[in-house]
C-alpha cells in the first residue's frame, strides 16, 4: 500500500476554498507547544500534529485536537533521543 493507493486514487470533491490567508477561510488556529515538525494529520474528526519545545529541543511532542472546534484533547511529551 501506498498513499492514496500509490497515486492512484482519485477524488471527486468540490467546494474547497483556493485562497487562504490570516482571517480568510481559516475555521481556527493555535500555537503549538514547540517547533512543529509534521504534517497535520486529520482522522476521524481529530487533528494530530507533533512538535519539539525548548531552546534545546530537549522533547518530543504530540498534541491531538478537535478538528471542528481547535480545542485540545490531549497532549503527550517524551524525552527527545537526541539532544
Amino acid at each position: 500500500n501506498g498513499f492514496r493507493n500509490g497515486g492512484n486514487q482519485s477524488l471527486e470533491a468540490t467546494g474547497f476554498p483556493l485562497r487562504w490567508s490570516p482571517v480568510q477561510n481559516v475555521a481556527w488556529k493555535v500555537e503549538l507547544p514547540g517547533y512543529g515538525q509534521s504534517t497535520p494529520v486529520v482522522s476521524k474528526g481529530k487533528v494530530f500534529v507533533t512538535a519539539v519545545p525548548g531552546r534545546r529541543r530537549e522533547e518530543n511532542v504530540v498534541v491531538c485536537y478537535d478538528a471542528s472546534r481547535g480545542t485540545l484533547l490531549w497532549e503527550r511529551r517524551t524525552p527527545a533521543t537526541v539532544s
